[in-house]
């Protein structure tokens, strides 16, 4: 099997092309490693990353939560005061 020199010129210009598309995809490939890799050091930072959020938010529900028993909790001994009132008065 013998090639021309025009023969072995095309082959090496398309391969060429080859080469080209894989470097452009390992950059590419690079540049979206990079981009993973900050965003993964943004996530684990302890002072602004998602677990501190997550734990600020735990405990924010946590109070609020306490929060929102008490209010019902008024709110039911009013009704209760209300209906024991009405229930006196006219006794």
């Amino acid at each position: 099997m013998s090639y021309s020199t025009d023969d072995l010129r095309d082959l090496i210009i398309e391969l060429d092309k080859k080469v080209d598309k894989v470097i452009s995809s390992v950059d590419s490939m690079k540049a979206k490693q990079d981009e993973i890799t900050a965003d993964l050091v943004r996530i684990k930072d302890p002072d602004t990353g998602l677990f501190p959020r997550v734990k600020s938010l735990e405990e924010w529900r946590a109070t609020h939560s306490k929060i929102t028993w008490g209010a019902v909790t008024a709110l039911i001994a009013l009704a209760v005061k209300q209906l024991w009132d009405i229930l006196t008065v006219h006794l």
